[in-house]
């Protein structure tokens, strides 16, 4: 991983950016409980699959948000009862941008922050069934500063249809196929296209699910999986639980690519898992390739999914596990050349040293060029003007030869 990846797809031909149609302030993690107590339950037929149109009017509303066009991303969710707010986290200061159902369309709630230090996508396919588990992601997903988080609108047995993706369960009674309300394990759904649409635009996501399990004398407090039997080149599950047990000394695994003998929850069935590793048919099909990005977490509930402690265990780990690489922009000005003013209104003046002159590019966090200035376009002086002001309001990466900086238009 070598970049940042948080915003922008590089739709640059707009001259601003619109503000969403609904601005609010508070706790965003009180939003999120709110959100979860007042969640539909098992058994009341509330969840409903959204057809074609629906998908792609919701797939058009994560194109406008990933590119910052919040004031389209909210006419397209409206369009489908979602709303789009653009939600001010008091404790915090930060800015995300949250979309929830404002009628009856259960489809889940999904919170953007565009200032993410990591691309990870905190996932609660299961918040009311899996205890703790939407409240845990929500804190992982802020605590971690990540992308993007995901949580499903209803219990998992909430629709008593049945899927027609592989797998049974028996966790809504007898052993039966999963239901079209258990997120984690159907393909027509906004929770699959949210995730469809992060996998394929952005090539640095990484995404953690979050699943709770009841411990039997043989398990271990935690089953790892990437959904597959292979080791990928980058092996973050290994990374994870290494820096897990730092943070732990009394938790216990079993990691599915490792001990090849262990068959218990180890999510081979899991949609998000088989999407992301590239399966021919993710709703009948086990993937066959791993591509590393996948991270199904399994927790025993008093030593992780508990309560704040576990889950800042957990969000202590991943940020160990994605740092390094990742965060390469960030770092400190006083190791880099001199950039005035940032943020700013459109120029900006550098201070290169001498012999890195040659080339300077401006880039979208999307790692699309914006703007390049040749060794013939650079003036022959120590300061350099660079007029920015055509570029949309965001943040980018200006490039210098071996040095990097993030630089903000406002």
């Amino acid at each position: 991983m070598t970049r940042i990846i948080v915003c922008l797809l590089g739709l640059l031909s707009f001259s601003g950016y619109l503000k969403a149609q609904t601005v609010e302030s508070g706790n965003l993690f009180s939003k999120i409980e709110t959100i979860l107590a007042g969640m539909p339950a098992s058994n009341s037929d509330n969840y409903l699959e959204p057809d074609a149109g629906q998908l792609t009017t919701w797939n058009k509303t994560i194109d406008y948000l990933l590119a910052g066009n919040y004031g389209l991303a909210a006419t397209e969710a409206n369009s489908i009862d979602y709303d789009l707010i653009e939600f001010t986290d008091t404790p915090s200061g930060k800015k995300y941008y949250v979309l929830t159902n404002n009628k009856s369309n259960y489809w889940g709630t999904y919170v953007f922050y565009p200032e993410a230090l990591r691309p990870l996508v905190i996932q609660s396919p299961h918040p009311k069934y899996d205890t703790n588990t939407g409240l845990e992601g929500i804190f992982i997903f802020q605590e971690t500063d990540a992308l993007f988080f995901s949580m499903s609108g209803t219990h998992r047995c909430n629709q008593g249809i049945a899927s027609s993706c592989s797998g049974t369960t028996s966790v809504c009674g007898t052993t039966e196929p999963y239901k079209i309300s258990d997120m984690a394990h159907s393909v027509s759904s906004i929770f699959q296209a949210v995730t469809d649409n992060l996998y394929t635009q952005i090539d640095t996501t990484y995404f953690v699910s979050l699943h709770g399990f009841g411990k039997r004398d043989s398990d271990p407090y935690v089953i790892l999986s990437n959904g597959t039997r292979e080791t990928p080149e980058t092996d973050y599950i290994s990374r994870f639980k290494n820096n897990l047990l730092q943070e732990d000394g009394s938790l216990t695994f079993q990691l599915a690519h490792i001990n090849t003998n262990w068959n218990r929850l180890i999510a081979f069935t899991n949609t998000q898992g088989r999407l992301i590793n590239n399966s021919i048919d993710p709703c009948e099909e086990n993937a066959s390739t791993v591509t590393g990005r996948f991270m199904h977490i399994e927790q025993e509930k008093s030593k992780l999914r508990n309560d704040e402690d576990g889950w800042q265990k957990v969000a202590n780990a991943l940020k160990k596990t994605f740092s390094g690489p990742v965060l390469a922009i960030n770092v400190p000005t006083e190791e880099l050349f001199d950039l005035y003013p940032n943020p700013s209104t459109g120029q900006i003046f550098i201070n290169p040293p001498d012999d890195e002159l040659e080339h300077l590019a401006i880039y979208d966090l999307l790692n699309k060029e914006v703007i390049n200035y040749s060794s013939e376009r650079l003036p022959e002086s120590s300061r350099l003007r660079l007029d920015l002001v055509n570029l949309p309001n965001g943040t980018y990466i200006l490039r210098l030869k071996s040095t990097v900086r993030k630089i903000i238009i406002q």
